[in-house]
């Protein structure tokens, strides 16, 4: 019986969001029908012509290693800095509470 009553729940949620979605793609139907498909076109217009110029390249096992870990590297430092800004409440209200005489351990808590 409480199975019922999750499923119930679940599925009206579940319709809730996709009236929202529908919802918002009748506001922006310009964008989805007309400048998406510009804009995606376009890339891949200057993506082909891009690569229809490069010399072939065949990179040998180190410098695609060290592009791996370069990109690794980016890709962790980008989100090292959405966490210190979750954790330090850098430029948002909660900063305030940042200079309240409190111990870390406690902050931490």
């Amino acid at each position: 019986m409480i199975f019922v009553f999750i499923v119930r729940d679940l599925l009206l949620i579940v319709g809730a969001a996709a009236r929202n979605e529908l919802r918002w793609a009748k506001q922006h139907l310009y964008f989805l029908l007309v400048l998406g498909p510009i804009v995606v076109g376009f890339a891949f217009i200057t993506a082909d012509r891009a690569a229809a110029e490069l010399p072939v390249l065949q990179p040998g096992y180190y410098p695609f290693l060290f592009g791996a870990v370069l990109f690794f590297l980016a890709l962790f430092a980008a989100g090292l800095s959405q966490t210190a800004a979750e954790i330090y409440q850098v430029r948002r209200p909660e900063s305030v509470f940042e200079s309240f005489p409190v111990d870390p351990i406690i902050h931490l808590s």
